[in-house]
């Protein structure tokens, strides 16, 4: 291991996985290089020790395919390169297929369904279909894949010829914010309020179906930004019953990420009522099965409890810090329990709390070193072998 230099590739979103796995390389040991975009870099060096990583930016005029052709450069002098999920044009596909970097490589997976051509569907965007080969070829061209939890890893495993691995990009803080003893139960729902991600009806069913008394023991606040014309419906039902008296809140653009991480670690419970399928390209996705959601780290990250559909598969590293509800009424019955700040709330609190120990920084430091080093080492065995 001694010496391993490793390089981490993102361009244009997932900073804050970007930023916890880049830590995690560090504490591991390893010289880290993280290959990025102008954008997601000017978030980072807020958040990194700038001094402790190499940086190779790609400039927002400058092509893919030149950029690419830098960091393939760039890895002659790795041990391995991690990509992040890979996103772009059908001409983008094209030049990560032909990208072929001397180093070893692991693919990290967030749809498999769209990597593995399962579970199809129609759509009159004809472009889409041309992605699927090209994700297959790029297949044959890594040594490993990753994806974020046992369940995804448990579906990929008879679809893949090539190792799937878990490993996810986070780790846990003991927070500094406190949470309050009494008032209202703190909810909230991250991520970007739209309808094709999460059930929203659910929590305002839920508020429903709570009595109009009850509605100074809840506190909401739907942590996202607007994204399309389903958030504004959203938005505008949510504007409702704040008018009723409800404590709802609401954003309207970009919510910088230390408010979100405040906001976060202040909650009593984290909501993420999502939707059961998600559309993605030609595929479709199934969340807890082949695609996985934020909020679960979200809720590592904080040590905060989190709430989901009970059809929803949670790993099992979340044990007490997942609580589940099948419908409106069961979340109502819910907010109501917790709200009496009991038991019920200290069970999961303390759950979230052993959920964040498992993913602290040095236990993560270990998964990651075990899985470079799983690989890499492959690689020298199967050199041994050509050499025979």
């Amino acid at each position: 291991m001694k010496g391993r230099r490793i390089g981490l590739l993102e361009t244009h979103a997932h900073e804050n996985f970007l930023a916890d796995l880049a830590q995690i390389a560090h504490a591991a040991g390893y010289e880290v290089t993280l290959f990025t975009g102008e954008t997601v870099a000017s978030r980072l060096r807020q958040r990194l020790d700038t001094v402790a990583y190499e940086w190779i930016i790609k400039d927002d005029d400058e092509s893919l395919g030149r950029f690419l052709g830098r960091v393939s450069d760039r890895c002659q002098a790795l041990d391995l390169l991690y990509l992040f999920p890979l996103y772009g044009s059908v001409p983008d596909f094209f030049r990560y297929a032909r990208f072929s970097p001397s180093c070893k490589i692991v693919l990290s997976i967030y749809n498999a369904n769209s990597w593995v051509g399962q579970n199809l569907r129609f759509t009159p965007k004809l472009y889409n279909y041309a992605r699927l080969p090209l994700r297959q070829i790029l297949l044959r061209n890594v040594d490993a894949v990753t994806v974020e939890y046992d369940p995804i890893q448990q579906y990929l495993n008879d679809l893949l010829p090539i190792p799937v691995n878990t490993m996810t990009p986070v780790f846990s803080r003991r927070t500094t914010h406190s949470r309050p003893a009494d008032g209202p139960l703190r909810v909230t729902v991250p991520g970007n309020v739209v309808a094709s991600r999460r059930r929203y009806d659910l929590l305002f069913d839920a508020l429903e179906a709570l009595p109009t008394e009850r509605r100074d023991r809840l506190s909401v606040d739907l942590l996202g930004r607007p994204m399309d014309e389903s958030s504004d419906r959203i938005l505008r039902q949510a504007a409702r019953y704040r008018k009723r008296g409800w404590q709802l809140t609401t954003h309207e653009g970009w919510i910088d990420g230390d408010e979100f991480e405040q906001t976060i670690s202040e909650s009593d419970i984290l909501l993420s009522p999502l939707c059961r399928r998600k559309a993605h390209g030609i595929a479709t996705e199934v969340y807890g099965q082949t695609k996985s959601s934020g909020v679960l780290g979200d809720s590592i990250r904080t040590a905060t409890p989190l709430a989901v559909p009970e059809w929803f598969t949670v790993p099992n590293q979340f044990g007490d810090g997942a609580v589940s509800f099948a419908d409106s009424r069961e979340l109502a019955a819910l907010f109501d329990l917790l709200a009496d700040r009991g038991d019920r709330l200290r069970i999961a609190r303390r759950g979230a709390a052993e959920t964040a120990d498992y993913y602290a920084l040095d236990a993560q430091a270990e998964r990651f070193r075990s899985l470079v080093e799983e690989v890499c080492e492959d690689h020298l065995n199967q050199s041994v072998v050509d050499q025979r």
